[in-house]
């Protein structure tokens, strides 16, 4: 489609004299289309454009969760949505979140304490090595004394979970009532 500038750039060299032929040449469209802008046919101006996104079904929820729930995870939105229907990626979640949560108001961490061998809480995290290969990292934070145990695996299959509790019982030195994952 021929955008006004170069509508006024094909008037103006008709009006110096040039050829429907030399302007064809000139600006690299067709003699039948520098015809129809030298008789006066300017293009119409374009209506804008609105584009979708896979993220917008999901956006007053997300809304919600975030400044109603201060849920501001993207990881823990993208898993709710993605139970929800959604089937984009996570980079536009990301993208969606990220201005927003400047909205949210400075969150502090409320500690609390438990007796000795109440509760543990435990999570996965992923990492990349430098050779670009991701690695999953497994943490035990004991909630009375904060002693943590840290350990990494190549999967968070079954097994290598299994084996990553065993390990951590083992280096803090027993098993608490009550084991709780930061995602729930």
């Amino acid at each position: 489609m021929v955008g006004m500038e170069e509508y006024l750039d094909v008037r103006e060299l008709w009006r110096t004299g040039k050829s429907i032929s030399e302007i064809a040449r000139l600006t690299g469209r067709d003699r039948k289309t520098v015809r129809r802008l030298v008789q006066g046919k300017a293009p119409e101006p374009r209506a804008p454009r609105v584009v979708s996104s896979k993220l917008d079904p999901f956006r007053d929820y997300l809304l919600q969760r975030l400044l109603q729930d201060k849920v501001s995870n993207a990881a823990v939105l993208f898993d709710e949505i993605r139970a929800r229907g959604y089937t984009g990626g996570r980079s536009i979640l990301w993208e969606f979140l990220q201005p927003l949560r400047s909205l949210l108001e400075d969150r502090t961490t409320v500690r609390f304490e438990t007796p000795p061998g109440k509760q543990a809480q435990a999570d996965w995290g992923t990492f990349r090595k430098p050779e670009r290969k991701r690695v999953q990292a497994f943490v035990m934070t004991l909630g009375w004394s904060r002693a943590s145990f840290l350990d990494f695996s190549d999967t968070q299959a079954l097994p290598a979970l299994l084996r990553c509790h065993e390990h951590a019982f083992h280096y803090l030195g027993g098993i608490p009532e009550e084991i709780r994952s930061r995602r729930a």
